[in-house]
């Protein structure tokens, strides 16, 4: 007999272990779908082993159902039905009998790591036998319930929060292209227009450099030094860098000046060379593999570091590399860009971005704080 280390006070009982066989009415595998059946346009979902995967016109379950994937690399995955759907064949339907909650089954066997009783084979596989054997610990069914609901208005906060990430994403794309594109520009502080913007390459606007040596290795939680390895370019940091987060002792040959766009000089796909980040902070070390570009004093380096992020497909045509992928300076160079001819316009296109940033920024810590706070929850309010 157990009991969780966080609980609703009102429940004081000692949860009590079953068989899953004992806690379910309905153990369903699904039937067989073709690709040509599922369409966007259906009426019904069709959910497979991964959760939905389209929508077809015909369903074979109604109802609330949790779904536990049965093959390959998906075995084990946990998910939800709800309503008339299509369940394939990639997954077994699951109901909880009317002492128990489904709801709070998915939550529990997904926290058990289903997969580790799949059947080993060239393709994994769970079977309904073995399901069935499984030993829960829970309560009774109005604790579950109550467990249930709570996590459930975590779960919608948390997809509340990825929507408003995406939808801003989508935003700030939409309005580089149309500010890029000159289809959307913005006027001078007495409303007129600003001039025409000027055509020219990378090459006659900044300065180029390349940073130091700097291995992961090198990296410390007490440095003395504030550093850069490119590895963070692809992991770490976005169009602008504000703060820093990694330290060395390190003395590299190569620190960074105020407005300093940075790029990787190699990875392994050209994708991941096609990005820019303009580094707002000086002294900073900068690892090798970095392509430094320094904008001359007429030029936003912030307008830039969006202007290169936009242009990624110019980046990438220059990329050169088999397995490893690189880009080089002398190529770099050669990009040609429309640029504003006013300082002003360039600051108040990049003060617009980055105010744009700092909200997607913020939703998005938002969104990870949240799925911290669930997964602590789900730590501590199960047994």
């Amino acid at each position: 007999m157990s009991v969780p280390a966080l609980r609703f006070n009102e429940f004081k009982e000692h949860w009590q272990s079953y068989s899953l066989s004992e806690l379910c009415s309905t153990f369903k595998s699904g039937v067989g779908i073709t690709s040509e059946q599922i369409t966007e346009s259906g009426v019904y979902p069709v959910y497979g082993g991964n959760g939905l995967r389209g929508y077809t016109h015909t369903y074979t379950h109604d109802g609330f159902y949790l779904l536990i994937g049965r093959q390959g690399a998906l075995c084990g995955n946990v998910n939800i039905a709800n309503g008339k759907s299509y369940i394939s064949e990639h997954a077994i339907a699951v109901q909880a009998n009317e002492n128990n909650s489904t709801k709070w089954l998915t939550y529990k066997l997904d926290l058990m790591n289903l997969n580790r009783l799949s059947e080993s084979s060239a393709q994994p596989g769970l079977s309904v036998n073995k399901l069935v054997k499984i030993m829960v610990t829970l309560p009774s069914k109005s604790e579950q319930t109550k467990i249930a609901n709570f996590l459930t208005a975590v779960d919608e906060q948390i997809t509340q929060l990825a929507q408003k990430s995406e939808l801003l994403a989508l935003y700030k794309k939409g309005v580089m292209q149309q500010i890029f594109n000159q289809e959307l520009r913005f006027k001078d502080d007495d409303g007129l227009d600003f001039p025409e913007w000027n055509k020219t390459t990378l090459g006659d606007c900044a300065d180029f450099y390349r940073g130091d040596s700097l291995s992961k290795a090198d990296i410390i939680d007490n440095g003395q030094h504030e550093c850069i390895h490119y590895g963070e370019l692809f992991t770490t940091y976005c169009e602008v860098i504000k703060s820093v987060n990694s330290k060395t002792n390190k003395n590299v040959a190569v620190n960074s000046v105020y407005g300093d766009i940075l790029m990787p000089s190699s990875d392994v796909t050209p994708a991941g060379l096609a990005r820019a980040s303009c580094l707002l902070k000086a002294g900073v070390a900068l690892g090798g593999d970095i392509n430094i570009i320094r904008p001359k004093p007429a030029l936003s380096p912030v307008l830039l570091s969006y202007l290169l992020n936009f242009e990624k497909s110019k980046i990438i045509q220059l990329v050169s590399g088999t397995t490893v992928k690189h880009i080089y300076i002398k190529d770099i160079k050669t990009i040609d860009l429309l640029i504003p001819t006013s300082i002003k316009e360039q600051n108040k296109i990049a003060n617009f971005l980055t105010a744009i940033d700092d909200k997607l920024t913020h939703t998005q810590n938002q969104l990870a704080a949240a799925k911290q706070y669930k997964q602590g929850l789900l730590q501590q309010m199960f047994v």
